[in-house]
């Protein structure tokens, strides 16, 4: 019986692949006139749970982000957390915040 042991740096490379393609997974999910401002992901048991804060220019723009998540093969199980009015005086727009489970590769 062989037993293989991962070692830190096998299980960082995991970690950093998994981690690039979430990011990209968003990048190709996101609409023009929404800016990511964070991105807070946990592991929850045999998953990922990420809690994604964005501006939208619109509301409409905030929509169609979940939408995007929604369709995307990704994401499931896509909860609004809030919407409002950003509170970044540098930004004129709709702050929403999500939480998502991630599937990564499908």
């Amino acid at each position: 019986q062989l037993f293989v042991q991962e070692t830190s740096t096998d299980i960082f490379f995991k970690i950093t692949a998994y981690a690039e393609q979430l990011l990209n997974d968003l990048e190709r999910l996101t609409p023009a006139n929404l800016q990511i401002v964070t991105i807070k992901p946990q592991i929850a048991g045999q998953g990922i749970i990420v809690e994604i804060v964005a501006n939208g220019r619109s509301s409409r723009d905030n929509v169609v982000f979940v939408s995007n998540l929604e369709s995307s093969g990704k994401f499931y199980e896509v909860s609004p957390l809030h919407e409002e009015i950003s509170k970044n005086p540098a930004f004129v727009g709709r702050e929403i915040a999500v939480q998502v489970k991630y599937k990564g590769q499908s």
